[in-house]
């Protein structure tokens, strides 16, 4: 059941949703449509490095059920707390100035709006349950965006 669950978030969130966003947009042109493709895979990269540096020194996966066993502090965690967070945004915005599309404005606008919600309100303070240093951690490290 778990692995279903966590199979079913991942054909919504990295399949549905983006066929949602390049079936309901057009096709910009080519220079813009490249810096979008750029962009996507930027986004795909970095949630597929912050997945396996969560899996290798965390021991654990980006899945509620999986949830890693150890703070994960390396990698793109030592700039930002949640680059998973902002890779999927990266990706979703990559389509969409690749296609745009009116529907995948709205769907990264609510998407956003929804991460935004809940680490703030339910992940950040399950952070703060199971580890320790993670509040230590939280003062130092920007949530979404890393700053200079």
């Amino acid at each position: 059941m778990k692995f279903a669950l966590c199979a079913a978030e991942t054909i919504v969130f990295w399949l549905l949703i983006p066929l949602t966003i390049i079936s309901t947009g057009s096709p910009l042109s080519l220079p813009i449509a490249f810096l979008g493709w750029v962009v996507v895979a930027f986004g795909v990269f970095l949630a597929f490095y912050s997945s396996l540096i969560m899996l290798f020194d965390g021991g654990g996966a980006p899945y509620y059920f999986y949830a890693p066993k150890k703070l994960v502090i390396s990698g793109p965690y030592r700039f930002l707390r949640h680059p998973l967070y902002l890779a999927y945004l990266l990706f979703l915005a990559g389509l969409l100035i690749s296609n745009w599309s009116l529907v995948g404005l709205y769907l990264l606008f609510g998407i956003g709006l929804l991460i935004v919600f809940y680490v703030f309100i339910f992940e950040e303070r399950k952070l703060m349950e199971n580890f320790e240093k993670f509040r230590e951690y939280a003062k130092k490290v920007p949530a979404f965006i890393p700053l200079p």
